[in-house]
């Protein structure tokens, strides 16, 4: 899992990436205004709906 500040014009942007190890893949993301507790969990819960549609 990786976060990022995306700064931009009108504030910062905070982003968590959830990467397949194996793959290299970017499983799952979420951006949000703020750095709250679930960001990494969204990003998380992402990786794992798309992993259960790819079977």
């Amino acid at each position: 899992m990786d976060f990022s500040l995306v700064p931009t014009w009108e504030h910062t942007t905070f982003t968590a990436f959830v990467q397949d190890v194996y793959s290299q893949r970017i499983v799952g993301w979420w951006t949000a205004g703020s750095m709250p507790t679930e960001l990494p969990l969204d990003a998380l819960e992402m990786a794992l709906w798309v992993r259960g549609r790819a079977g």
